[in-house]
């Protein structure tokens, strides 16, 4: 489906977004309107990638298929890449060249964390570098949920999904009230799946309810529209909680500049409604042409392993300097603010296609020729 390659494009660039910006808070205590906008406009990104893995998944004739997919394509790429990054972590900090980074790596201590991340479906002991994988244990539990959803999708009522999805729906927005007035009143809030299950639900109806409607213009707009409501509130809401914690004295700005904004994690119910208008708005365009198609799905094969290695990537540029450099010639103004997230964006989404293809090319021969040598192999021996 060349609108949702395109919709996995947009996701992975959005990530990159909300990983590459600079502080929202100056050093003279303001909230950095430019950079809040930027990171409005990528915060449905987790949300979109959750709502994709819905797309597909329950329509499958047999669960274990997808776990099989799973860990081969999925979890053992980030487990080589934890691994990776074990042996070249001095060098991406830049204590030390490549060669003795990996000469100074420990294959039993990289193993171990391996496994301790395994067990606690946490991405914590892999290290700094590797923090954005917390999304692939997420993604696990969701795998662990996946038998009974294939279940309900086949042979329930779509409204029990529906009811569940707008349930968890329910107890985000809950958390947003709560969050924006304080508290001020007590509300029940639902406790019974994770939100990350409720939008892979919402996605598999989405994407299933959404085929009668997809290419229509009104379809579009009513999206457009409903997505810039939402951005609007997102922006607002969060400049306002920004607001509030500034009036206290006692607030830590590294805290606020390091940690994410709530109104623009995936787990706030504005930013879940958001990824859903801005799906529904991808899935409506009328897009067409074969060499669109092959460009969107190139592009969209590498979008799980730019993912991957993103991260590591731009701690690279930050600890060689090249990051401050850049961030040095345009900040001081919210247009500069801009020019460079769009930029180091750009420079960082470029770096990780690169290696990516590369890896993959080389793991293609790889397995090329070992296919080669066994059949060699067999008729020798036959």
């Amino acid at each position: 489906d060349i609108n949702v390659e395109l919709l996995r494009v947009i996701a992975c660039l959005m990530v990159i977004v909300t990983h590459v910006r600079p502080m929202i808070i100056s050093a003279d205590l303001r909230v950095m309107d430019s950079v809040l906008l930027m990171q409005t406009l990528s915060a449905p990104a987790v949300g979109i990638f959750f709502l994709i893995a819905g797309f597909f998944a329950p329509r499958s004739s047999n669960f274990l298929r997808s776990w099989k997919k799973y860990l081969p394509s999925v979890l053992l790429p980030a487990i080589l890449l934890a691994i990776a990054t074990d042996y070249l972590e001095d060098w991406i900090q830049g204590s030390s060249g490549i060669i003795r980074s990996m000469m100074e790596g420990d294959l039993y201590w990289s193993l171990r964390n391996v496994f301790e991340c395994l067990i606690s479906l946490d991405a914590g002991p892999f290290g700094l570098y590797n923090a954005h994988l917390w999304y692939v244990f997420t993604y696990m539990l969701i795998m662990l949920f996946l038998p009974v959803m294939c279940v309900l999708a086949r042979h329930a009522d779509r409204r029990v999904l529906w009811f569940f999805a707008i349930l968890v729906s329910y107890r985000l927005i809950i958390m947003d009230i709560e969050t924006l007035t304080g508290s001020l009143f007590r509300i029940y809030q639902t406790t019974i799946l994770p939100p990350e299950l409720a939008i892979f639900m919402l996605g598999y109806l989405v994407y299933s309810g959404l085929a009668p409607c997809r290419g229509r213009r009104l379809t579009a707009i009513a999206a457009a529209l409903s997505l810039a409501v939402i951005f609007s509130a997102m922006f607002i809401f969060q400049k306002k909680l920004y607001a509030d914690m500034l009036a206290d004295p006692s607030v830590d700005v590294t805290a606020l500049n390091t940690s994410s904004p709530y109104f623009l994690t995936w787990v706030s119910g504005l930013s879940v409604l958001a990824a859903i208008a801005l799906t529904v708005l991808i899935l409506s365009l009328p897009l067409k042409g074969e060499s669109l198609a092959r460009i969107l799905d190139f592009a969209g094969e590498l979008t799980y392993p730019v993912y991957l290695v993103h991260f590591p990537i731009l701690a690279k540029l930050i600890t060689s300097g090249l990051q401050l450099k850049l961030y040095g010639r345009f900040a001081g103004s919210g247009a500069g603010e801009l020019i460079y997230t769009v930029l180091m964006t750009i420079i960082v989404y470029v770096l990780s296609m690169l290696l990516s293809f590369c890896i993959r090319f080389v793991w293609h021969h790889i397995r090329r020729g070992l296919s080669a040598v066994l059949h060699r192999l067999r008729k020798a021996a036959d």
